[in-house]
């Protein structure tokens, strides 16, 4: 691609995204988000206003780039996803050209300064932010502000390594001594670890593609193929059904790979007699499942596998069946780890058992204790090295986890995934019909 062409295209991105902005109203003053908003100006200290700004493409090498990924706080907020828009929300009520608002979104848009209203919300050209902004950072004790996407800044030429946030936040103090400045996951979290009902859908949605795509690597699965392989099954099948992308780097790990948490090379020939762990998630409209089956790549478990599945198994239905509203995070854990504990596998237990979900795979989390609406993962897991002495070799060199993703109800729970095959019967059957 030669240099005048890539200017070409940054000005038709540019343009397109212009373009698109003039129905930017539709979605941003969508019930939804309108409501998320309101709720949000209610945890918020009086007198402050909380200040978003869209992710930033992000460069792969030299002039090609990522897909863009949308601030998740800016996207839950406004419906947006796209760069280069702002967006204020306030307390008390900002006056621009004579009108009072309390949300304020700055669009990358030609033409005249006021481009939509609904009752006391706004859509306004983005040349005008720093102006609105200059005079909040005036008038009000606090500000929200969602933490720049580059934590930290390595400069090593002088071996010094920067906290961005912490350096924009000293600046902001030194020219306002008395704002407070603080981070917004303090108000978003609360927010987001409770799924509404289109939440809930698009996430169930994400399951159901996620859950076609494993059925077809089990399906397709056989020793000599390589891990990429069994990943290329998954992903043309999210890719088919309109997926948004993967929620995270597919997680396809083979014999001693299955021992590694979050390997992704997906590079190794599987072999018969290897235990085949894939950890994947569909993205669709921005929110992701996160699912994990484990099976054998022959097309049937060895009796030490077996046993070790089992016990996994176990694990995760016991655990499961104890979710409902007022439980904690800290009981889900107790109880997988007694049960594995009890097999005599606690040694080889890694990491906890839960997390949230949604428009993060490890989603915006404020309280140990499980509410209606949240929407977590149980994923039980036995990672027994080569070197585990103590343990005849059959059970030594893989690792087998399990993981299924769970709406907390009102009245207990519900398992989204649950039609994704995970009994040992059931994986062996759909992999003899292959």
């Amino acid at each position: 691609m030669n240099k005048g062409r890539f200017v070409f295209l940054l000005y038709f991105c540019f343009y397109a995204y212009a373009q698109d902005s003039e129905n930017i109203g539709k979605k941003f003053f969508d019930p939804e988000y309108k409501l998320r908003r309101s709720k949000l100006i209610q945890l918020m200290d009086s007198n402050s206003a909380a200040i978003l700004r869209t992710a930033e493409p992000k460069l792969r090498s030299n002039d090609v780039y990522y897909p863009f990924k949308q601030e998740c706080n800016f996207f839950y907020l406004s419906g947006i996803d796209e760069p280069d828009y702002f967006l204020v929300i306030s307390s008390k009520k900002v006056e621009f050209n004579n009108r009072n608002f309390f949300s304020l979104l700055f669009a990358p848009m030609r033409g005249k300064d006021t481009m939509y209203i609904s009752g006391e919300e706004v859509v306004l050209n983005k040349s005008k932010f720093y102006e609105v902004f200059g005079d909040l950072l005036k008038n009000s004790k606090t500000i929200y502000i969602s933490a720049p996407e580059y934590k930290t800044i390595n400069d090593w030429l002088n071996n010094k390594i920067y906290i961005s946030e912490k350096v924009a936040k000293n600046t902001l103090r030194e020219k306002f001594p008395e704002l407070q400045v603080k981070n917004i996951t303090t108000l978003t979290s609360p927010l987001r670890e409770i799924k509404s009902e289109k939440e809930i859908a698009y996430i169930q949605e994400a399951i159901n593609i996620t859950g076609d795509g494993l059925i077809r690597a089990i399906q397709k699965c056989r020793p000599d193929m390589y891990e990429y392989e069994i990943q290329a099954e998954i992903e043309y099948e999210f890719k088919r059904q309109g997926a948004t992308g993967t929620g995270f780097p597919s997680i396809i790990a083979s014999g001693e790979n299955s021992l590694i948490l979050h390997y992704d090379r997906n590079n190794r020939r599987m072999q018969r007699g290897d235990v085949l762990l894939m950890d994947v998630g569909a993205e669709y409209n921005w929110y992701s499942a996160d699912i994990t089956r484990t099976i054998p790549v022959s097309g049937k478990f060895t009796e030490a596998q077996k046993r070790i599945y089992s016990v996994v198994l176990k694990a995760q239905k016991e655990t499961i069946n104890i979710i409902k509203p007022g439980v904690t995070m800290s009981e889900l854990n107790k109880k997988a780890s007694s049960i594995i504990e009890e097999a005599g596998y606690g040694n080889f237990i890694k990491h906890s058992v839960s997390h949230s979900i949604g428009l993060d795979v490890h989603d915006a989390w404020s309280s140990d204790t499980l509410k209606a609406g949240m929407i977590i993962t149980i994923e039980p897991g036995i990672y027994i090295p080569k070197d585990a002495e103590d343990l005849p070799p059959e059970y030594r060199g893989f690792g087998i986890r399990i993981e299924d993703d769970v709406l907390v109800t009102e009245d207990g729970h519900k398992v989204l995934s649950e039609k994704i095959p995970k009994e040992i019967s059931e994986i062996e059957n759909l992999m003899r019909k292959n």
